[in-house]
């Protein structure tokens, strides 16, 4: 979704690492855009290291499971994050939902800084800022709540 428009927008002119969780998917990127065999590539499933967050990292920041991936990504000039779980799926697992849509930015945010860039896909169900009224969708979902905990730029 939101990563692909940016791969779109970036694929000619950036050096990208494309971080991936399903290869069916980065196909598809493939396919649409072209280009995805030239990139470096990183697949990543979060799951371990929510099993990881929820057993606790030992006083650790993150987890074992990421830091292969941060080690890769600190040699960035900067870093998108447009992972994220999307409203359809984000109530089956809310914990899960939680953890990506707000943990993982946050250990990223803590780990890059500066480099890190984090677009906000959806705030479905937040009050629109200069008003009281509700956005027409105004029942606070899985995904609506843990994505603005993400965009924060302070340690946990």
């Amino acid at each position: 979704m939101i990563g692909s428009s940016v791969y779109s927008v970036l694929k000619n002119d950036c050096d990208l690492i494309l971080v991936y969780r399903n290869a069916d998917k980065l196909n598809l990127l493939n396919q649409k855009y072209g280009g995805v065999e030239t990139r470096t590539k990183y697949q990543l499933d979060l799951l371990p290291a929510y099993g990881e967050y929820v057993r606790g990292f030992a006083g650790e920041l993150h987890c074992q499971t990421l830091q292969a991936l941060i080690t890769e990504l600190k040699t960035c000039d900067f870093v998108i994050n447009a992972l994220g779980i999307i409203k359809p799926y984000c109530d089956s697992d809310p914990g899960l939902a939680f953890f990506v849509n707000s943990v993982f930015p946050q250990v990223l945010a803590t780990e890059l800084g500066p480099k890190l860039i984090l677009p906000t896909a959806c705030l479905a169900g937040l009050r629109a800022p200069l008003t009281t009224k509700p956005l027409p969708s105004s029942r606070p979902t899985s995904m609506a709540l843990p994505r603005p905990l993400g965009s924060q730029r302070r340690p946990l």
